[in-house]
């Protein structure tokens, strides 16, 4: 029985983040993707062209899977519509949870339809705090983790001091929580909506950006600040920030909980608990100090035991 990744609906962008998770999948025999931007480079793949429309897109997909039945597929990301159609002729599918987890275990529109359908799907979790509502939902659910791309840290040479809320669905009052303890200039994207009502009052700079250039924005960057609120799902704004060794300031609560499930143990600021801006100023300070690289390798090399596990059911 082989291997078989498939890609379902990932974006160009996710090109390094995939490519970190092909790395601890080496045993695949294959990968099929739907962009030549995704293409695993070290590896056997397979481009397929994108169908216009979701359905056609899909028996695309099933296509592979029933060429493949007998086989292992790993859903890279897939169609939370579509995918449960699978387990009908395949022996076992592992699907990789990105924002297909719902938000609520029974009170949610798509946890109905996946307590209901998703019977014979492994579900590989990102964090724990994923792996818990799946496992309130009574679905088959493992952690996997979140791959870290190797370690480049990015020291601040700028003496210019900038917040970079890199998330696009914001929370204002979340937003609003932290806004007035940064220093210096806040960065946000353009394309976040109700930016007039983020930061009145405060008198702090602003810059609204088209995107994050990476590495070059972080030699000003004094932090990455998640202004989300979700207690389920993460963001891939965790792996950039360890990354490049660039601290991490994350205000909501839950959002907290996600990330420490995540990469436990690895440090980041607390925004709900900052005082003002020279606590702020101090808790980066300690957050920057730590050894990123160190932490990277233990936990790809426990991630890498937790794959070796996984690609064991049902063998």
């Amino acid at each position: 029985m082989s291997l078989i990744l498939i890609d379902w609906l990932s974006p160009a962008p996710h090109a390094e983040f995939n490519q970190n998770l092909y790395k601890v999948l080496r045993n695949s025999s294959v990968v099929y993707v739907y962009s030549e931007k995704l293409v695993d480079l070290d590896g056997e793949c397979v481009v397929q062209r994108r169908p216009k429309t979701r359905l056609f897109h899909a028996l695309s997909v099933l296509k592979i899977c029933w060429k493949h039945r007998k086989d292992q597929i790993f859903f890279i990301t897939y169609d939370d519509l579509f995918v449960w159609i699978a387990q009908f002729f395949v022996k076992t599918i592992l699907c990789f949870e990105h924002k297909t987890t719902p938000n609520h275990p029974f009170w949610d529109k798509h946890a109905v339809w996946q307590r209901v359908l998703f019977y014979r799907l492994e579900r590989l979790c990102q964090s724990k705090a994923q792996l818990s509502m799946l496992a309130k939902m009574g679905q088959r659910c493992h952690w996997l983790g979140l791959p870290i791309p190797n370690v480049t840290i990015v020291d601040k040479t700028s003496v210019e001091n900038s917040f970079l809320f890199v998330s696009e669905q914001i929370s204002i009052p979340v937003v609003q929580s932290i806004v007035g303890h940064c220093y210096g200039k806040i960065k946000l994207k353009k394309s976040v909506s109700n930016t007039q009502n983020i930061i009145p009052g405060h008198g702090v700079a602003v810059e609204f950006v088209s995107r994050f250039n990476l590495p070059e924005d972080l030699m000003s960057a004094e932090a990455l600040v998640l202004s989300i609120d979700s207690s389920v799902r993460g963001s891939g704004w965790y792996t950039e920030a360890i990354k490049f060794g660039v601290p991490l300031v994350i205000v909501a609560p839950g959002q907290q909980y996600v990330f420490e499930s995540t990469y436990p143990n690895y440090p980041y600021v607390k925004g709900d608990l900052v005082e003002d801006a020279d606590d702020l100023k101090n808790k980066i300070a300690l957050v920057r100090r730590f050894d990123g690289s160190k932490y990277a390798d233990s936990y790809m090399g426990l991630l890498q035991n937790r794959v070796a596990s996984l690609l064991s059911i049902g063998e």
